[in-house]
């Protein structure tokens, strides 16, 4: 591993790799909470498909705005066709 100093001092490949570790946990610590949550739910007797619907609307909720913001400037115009494009896509899965 080659290593680039920074002003620092730190290395900027061992920083990196830092980066990309607490990233990776905490990926698991997201996905061993959702396995909680969604245990405890069924278990109270949350309908699966009310579960599934409520799942999405959050995440929908939550990304979204981070999806418009960081593409506000390099996304293609909305236009009739891509629209149409994306509705037919839609519906043939």
């Amino acid at each position: 591993m080659a290593l680039v100093r920074m002003n620092g001092g730190v290395a900027l490949a061992e920083r990196d790799a830092r980066k990309a570790h607490a990233s990776m946990a905490l990926v698991q610590l997201c996905s061993g909470g959702y396995h909680v949550i969604t245990e405890v739910a069924l278990n109270v007797g949350v309908n699966q498909l009310v579960f599934c619907v409520f799942r999405d609307l959050l995440a929908l909720a939550l990304l979204a705005p981070i999806g418009y913001v960081r593409e506000k400037r390099i996304r293609p115009p909305m236009t009739k066709r891509l629209l149409l494009s994306f509705l037919f896509l839609g519906l043939t899965g």
